[in-house]
Order: C-alpha cells, then structure tokens, then sequence
C-alpha cells in the first residue's frame, strides 16, 4: 500500500507537469508576446524587402544600360502586387492565429506557457516586446543587405545561362534519319 502511496504521489506532479497547454493560456501568452503586431510587423518589412528587391532589379539593369521596358515594368510590379496580396490574405492574423496556437498548445505544457506569460508580464519581458520591431527592422536590413548581392549575381548567371550557346550534350538529338553507307 505505501509504495502505491509513494508511485501516485510521484507520478501526480509529474502529470501536472506535462499537462497540455490550455486554450486560455496560449491566447493570454499572444496577447501578452504582441504576436499579432509581430506578424503584422515583419509582413510589413516583407513588403519593405519586396519593393527593395524590384527597384534593384530595375537600377541594376539601368547600370547596364538594359533597362526595363515600361511593360515590363509595369508586368514586373503587377506580378509583386498579385503576391503582396495573396500573402496579406493567406497570412493574415485571423488565419495564423489559430495556426501559432496550435504550435504552441503542441510544444509547451501549460506550465512552461505560465512561465512565458510571466516572462512577458515582467519588466524585461515587456521591454523586450517593445524592442522586437526594431530589431527585427535590423534583421529586415541585414538581410536585404545579403539578399541584393545575391539576387545579382543570380541575375547574372541567369542572363550568362541564357546567352550562352546550349552545349552539344543539351543539344536537341537530330530526327533525320543516319547516312548509310
């Protein structure tokens, strides 16, 4: 009897310990974490980087004195929109929200949710939400800093690809039939 005692009031704290994460919690911790102005916040910097992508585009192949025709321009800024708005609507707040929480209630118990609550609902957890755009506008930055080399030297290679002759192993077998003999 005592080491049944002794197994149930071993095992009952290790239970509460691996208690799922409740609904309730997971919607205080966004709320808390400012998740809807961190999505909303680098879906803006994604659009920042967009447009940054674009007008490098168009002054690298001014440098190069092939610029962009007007309707290629045009086609090449309808196209952005098209994907600006598709991503606006697929991830938008009210469609991840419930995506995040689910990745949340899968990945922390309800104990280690309380404890990022309290994290956040403390001093250094709030200076840290309130300091999280402008650091992710930084990464925003470093990153458009690589990405801009990068989509260059990729254009390059793809505009060498494209004039360069196809070599003779990608050249198309020819349907005639062989000269006999």
């Amino acid at each position: 009897m005592r080491f049944v005692l002794a197994v149930i009031c071993f095992a009952l704290p290790m239970a509460a310990l691996a208690q799922p994460a409740s609904d309730a919690a997971v919607q205080r911790l966004l709320e808390v974490a400012q998740a809807e102005r961190l999505v909303k916040g680098v879906q803006e910097r994604q659009r920042m980087v967009m447009n940054s992508v674009l007008r490098q585009v168009e002054e690298t192949r001014a440098r190069q004195g092939k610029p962009l025709s007007p309707e290629l321009q045009a086609r090449m800024h309808e196209a952005a929109e098209k994907t600006r708005a598709a991503m606006a609507e697929e991830l938008s707040w009210e469609k991840l929200r419930p995506l995040i929480a689910q990745v949340y209630r899968d990945s922390f118990s309800e104990e280690e949710i309380q404890g990022l609550i309290a994290f956040y609902e403390s001093p250094t957890g709030r200076m840290f939400v309130e300091r999280m755009p402008q650091v992710m506008e930084r990464m925003t930055q470093v990153m458009a800093e690589r990405i801009g080399p990068m989509m260059q030297r990729l254009q390059r290679s793809l505009t060498e690809d494209a004039a360069s002759p196809a070599s003779p192993e990608a050249a198309p077998a020819s349907t005639a039939p062989a000269p006999t003999r």
